[in-house]
């Protein structure tokens, strides 16, 4: 990955030239993170199988789609929440979906920038919704669970309420497209 765009997160001392990372506080929580709750456990308690055959985190990291400011409240929201009437594949409202109360994740940064590249003429209008920068999210078993990783590196991360993913974030930096 080249690192020359990547953008201010509280820095940490031993970070390479040109990229700024952090290191949060621990996502952990006082019990066992199978037995704490999912955040919008109320909306996916309606929909059947959701999450659907759940992974324990393993993955890592997760990156995902950012707004220039990396504090902005949609880096870090479901779907559901930032688009409620949206359909998803011309169906059901996004909010009666299981996808759609998670946070969508690739396991590259690169798998991240092709989905981008996929979408050719409509990546302009695409980009406007969910930004042109990237979070490099840390993920552990403590902060929830993810679908099973695609062939394109994509994953639905539900998170437990425990989950702050404003303190998860290591990096954040434009995208190179």
């Amino acid at each position: 990955m080249n690192n020359q765009n990547i953008s201010a997160v509280p820095p940490a001392p031993s970070v390479a030239e040109g990229v700024s990372q952090y290191v949060p506080d621990a996502q952990s929580a006082a019990q066992p993170a199978q037995s704490v709750p999912f955040k919008y456990r109320a909306q996916i308690r309606e929909i059947v199988k959701c999450p659907d055959e759940p992974h324990f985190t393993s993955v890592g990291v997760g990156y995902r789609f950012a707004h220039a400011d990396v504090g902005h409240d949609g880096n870090y929201l479901p779907i559901a929440l930032i688009q409620p009437d949206r359909k998803l594949h011309g169906q059901k409202p996004v909010g009666e979906c299981c996808t759609g109360w998670s946070l969508s994740m690739y396991t590259t940064l690169d798998a991240l920038q092709n989905r981008v590249r996929k979408a050719g003429a409509y990546a302009p209008k695409f980009l406007k919704r969910v930004g042109d920068h990237f979070i490099q999210i840390k993920l552990t078993p403590a902060c929830g669970v993810h679908t099973d990783i695609n062939d394109e590196g994509h994953f639905d991360f539900f998170e437990r309420e425990t989950f702050n993913g404003k303190n998860a974030v290591v990096a954040h930096g434009k995208m190179k497209l």
